[in-house]
């Protein structure tokens, strides 16, 4: 347990033990009812989520139970297997197409030419979004994830974001008045459990929540990933030469390298004690999600990576009853994204010294700015291009 005060008088308090942190994320005395945050952020000279609006809090993340238990139960109607299932065809598509569109240069920024186009075309063609638009919803949420003191104007970009998924949403209720549902969001729209269903307010707060989390986690997952890889030549090799090591590679870099530095906010709804400190109720607690996933009691040589660990739980997802609903979408992403890259981009190798690629400020996420690589070029004749592609093709059929 550590406890901060920040500037301002605002105190937190970071777990960072991992046995700890499973506890606490399962523990509902942890609330992460937004009116309780609101009146402990307040306490606290913060008013966070008045800057935001009402109409990003209606949402799964913001909520205790009985509200939770329903939302829920409403959005995992649109996360189904077969849903899941259903993307993987044009998940691999777009990653191929990528790659073969970076391969000729020899060179690229995996971030702003892979990463981010391929993690929102995905949440595009879930939620039916124009593919190209993924350029002004990226600087709208890293508008809304960036420090306070950043000076970003987190109200702006909130408004922009609700007024953008707010049509999003008309449109969809005039195609399901004629039509069945063909997208996540259509599914949204018209989830039903014994006559309940979403709110206006819960389905906008809740495509924000996908828009946001969905492609901007993704985006790190790939990046962070493939920076580990890069950097551990012998892990690289290894699941080079074993392409079925990767969903175990996938959960290692998670854990490795998680995408998000720390959970939302909690707020303790009574006195509770961690690791021998009592925390007083009202206190806002959050868990450093890194700082887990390195915890030598739960994973043995923890600042080693290593794609072929056992399998174990890590924090990258959470746990409890907020552990991620996309989960299952973040970790199909995941594998064929960072497979087609090795696939794909044969002598894959970063264009600057590690240590001098720069992180992304960010209250939550946790990223590179950019990810300069070299890699053989096209170079190579048709023919051996095509023996690639056609191998490839062969693997994800």
């Amino acid at each position: 347990m550590h406890r901060e005060e920040r500037p301002g008088g605002l105190v937190t308090w970071q777990i960072s033990a991992f046995s700890e942190a499973r506890a606490a994320l399962g523990d509902s005395r942890f609330s992460k009812d937004p009116r309780r945050l609101g009146e402990a952020l307040r306490a606290g000279g913060r008013s966070m989520f008045a800057e935001y609006g009402d109409n990003l809090l209606d949402n799964l993340l913001n909520s205790d139970p009985p509200d939770h238990t329903r939302l829920r139960r409403l959005v995992g109607k649109a996360f189904s297997p077969a849903t899941i299932e259903r993307l993987g065809p044009t998940t691999q598509r777009l990653a191929d197409e990528l790659v073969a569109s970076m391969l000729p240069a020899g060179r690229a920024d995996l971030l702003a030419q892979f990463a981010y186009p391929f993690a929102f075309g995905v949440i595009a063609r879930v939620l039916g979004l124009p593919p190209d638009s993924y350029r002004i919803f990226q600087r709208w949420t890293e508008s809304m994830t960036a420090p306070r003191e950043q000076g970003t104007d987190r109200m702006v970009a909130a408004r922009h974001l609700c007024e953008h998924v707010t049509e999003l949403v008309r449109r969809s209720r005039e195609w399901l008045a004629s039509a069945p549902a063909e997208t996540l969001l259509d599914e949204l729209v018209s989830a039903r459990d014994d006559g309940d269903r979403l709110s206006e307010n819960e389905l906008v707060a809740t495509v924000l929540l996908l828009i946001i989390a969905g492609h901007e986690t993704t985006v790190n997952l790939i990046g962070n990933g493939v920076h580990a890889l890069l950097q551990h030549p012998g892990q690289l090799a290894l699941l080079r030469d074993h392409p079925d090591l990767i969903d175990g590679a996938v959960e290692e870099l998670l854990r490795f390298q998680p995408p998000i530095s720390k959970t939302t906010l909690r707020v303790t709804t009574t006195d509770v004690e961690v690791a021998g400190t009592e925390i007083p109720a009202g206190s806002i607690v959050n868990v450093l999600v890194p700082a887990a996933n390195r915890d030598q009691r739960q994973f043995p040589d923890a600042d080693r990576l290593d794609i072929t660990r056992p399998p174990s739980a890590h924090m990258s997802f959470g746990h409890g009853i907020h552990y991620c609903i996309g989960a299952p979408l973040a970790r199909m992403e995941g594998r064929i994204a960072i497979g087609a890259l090795l696939r794909g981009l044969p002598g894959l190798r970063l264009a600057e010294p590690a240590a001098e690629i720069p992180w992304r400020a960010s209250n939550i996420l946790r990223g590179l700015q950019r990810l300069p690589v070299r890699f053989d070029s096209a170079g190579a004749d048709d023919e051996v291009r095509d023996r690639r592609h056609a191998g490839a093709a062969r693997v994800h059929a």
